[in-house]
């Protein structure tokens, strides 16, 4: 919202209104700039980071004390947390909601722990990374922060890319290295069956629960022979069995985003087929 003709933000959390001056003066390239600061802030929130002093959401133009403050669109020497709040932006139309929640938010809440975000000390941000996150979690941070200061050259935002070939140095650990086989550990037949009696007998359900376990048998028992996700199973339609009920299509699947579910389509589909007695 505009006050007095400068731009301010004004939202709820916890119950609690927040006022949030920008220290600009109300005009369409500065509300772009708002509106990067209010889905900043939104990501946040879901990712349970909102500092509830705001002063990591308050620009530095209003952190000290100036004469007067010209807004511009953008920065001569933008910090990587400008670029990566531009960036975040730039891909938001390209995914959906809960990879920019659950990806673009995890490592925007890396991006406001580094110590620096200041591009001339990449190597300082990578040094950090390293010793504060999993390793493989670094990795995927750096490969995200080169793409993000690839597109700001492209957008023509800074002339050279700091973090450009950082994430293929890192290499994990012999230690921490597994093939694919080594990192699922399914139940055993017997381990199945044991897990379905329980529920079947509501084993491990409260005496006075208004829900008991057995209601949920057959649900458990179809996620185990047919391997599906549960999100698959739910979206199933008659359509997507055959007739003979050999074989079971799935095609679909049930997505749980902020504003509730919505039914998607995977990027690959399979067929079940019943194993022959």
């Amino acid at each position: 919202m505009s006050s007095n003709g400068r731009l301010q933000l004004v939202f709820s959390y916890a119950g609690k209104r927040h006022y949030l001056s920008l220290g600009f003066d109300d005009t369409p390239a500065t509300r772009s700039l708002a509106q990067m600061r209010a889905n900043q802030i939104e990501l946040d929130i879901i990712s349970g980071n909102f500092d509830e002093t705001l002063a990591k959401y308050k620009p530095q133009t209003t952190l000290s004390t100036v004469s007067t403050v010209t807004p511009i669109s953008t920065p001569v020497n933008p910090s990587l947390a400008e670029l990566w709040e531009k960036f975040v932006e730039y891909k938001r139309p390209q995914c959906s909601e809960n990879t920019t929640i659950y990806v673009y938010g995890h490592f925007t809440t890396y991006l406001y722990k580094l110590p620096t975000r200041d591009l001339s000390k990449a190597s300082e941000i990578r040094d950090y990374a390293l010793k504060t996150f999993p390793i493989e979690s670094c990795k995927r941070f750096l490969v995200r922060l080169n793409a993000c200061c690839k597109w700001a050259m492209q957008s023509g935002l800074i002339s050279e890319n700091p973090f450009i070939g950082m994430a293929s140095e890192i290499k994990p650990p012999k230690s921490q290295k597994s093939t694919e086989d080594e990192d699922i550990y399914p139940f055993t037949v017997m381990e199945r069956d044991t897990i379905i009696d329980a529920i079947a007998n509501n084993t491990f359900c409260k005496k006075h629960s208004a829900f008991k376990h057995s209601h949920y048998k057959t649900y458990i028992e179809f996620l185990f022979l047919t391997g599906c996700r549960p999100s698959e199973a739910i979206a199933l339609q008659w359509k997507h069995v055959s007739n003979d009920f050999r074989f079971i299509s799935f095609e679909q699947a049930i997505r749980s985003i902020s504003s509730g579910l919505i039914l998607k389509l995977p990027l690959s589909s399979y067929i079940w087929e019943a194993a022959r007695g």
